[in-house]
């Protein structure tokens, strides 16, 4: 049977309000932990592959800071590792240089910055520029 407030004429809830404010669940304890229900995402470990491009837009700040940071602890791994079919059509993501001989023009840089944090011989932390050019012609 329903009871009703007196004063808003309102169906009372089934729980007392103490009950729920002394509810305090220990989040080990909760159901479904596992569960993978936001595909949505990337995870953390790298296991799930994106389905579409990653597009990275930064608003203008008053602060410069970095759009992408890399951080690659394991000085045995690559930053990037580009995967793809070389083509001699200098439209293709890669082209194979072999089949050109007159590289295009330097059309202007491309400033990277660089942070060696090894202790005994580093790399002079600074901006670097790596220069890109205008499509080669056979």
């Amino acid at each position: 049977m329903t009871s009703f407030d007196q004063v808003s004429g309102l169906p009372r809830h089934p729980h007392e309000i103490s009950e729920i404010l002394d509810f305090d669940p220990d989040h080990g304890e909760l159901a479904g932990l596992d569960d993978d229900d936001h595909t949505q995402y990337l995870l953390a470990d790298g296991t799930r592959a994106m389905s579409g491009p990653l597009d990275v837009d930064q608003a203008s700040t008053s602060g410069a800071v970095p759009v992408i940071t890399v951080d690659q602890a394991d000085v045995d791994e690559d930053f990037f590792k580009f995967i793809g079919t070389s083509d001699t059509n200098v439209d293709r993501a890669l082209v194979d240089a072999a089949d050109f001989t007159t590289p295009g023009a330097i059309k202007g840089w491309l400033k990277i910055n660089v942070q060696d944090d090894q202790g005994t011989n580093p790399i002079v932390d600074g901006d670097y520029y790596i220069p890109f050019y205008a499509a080669p012609t056979a």
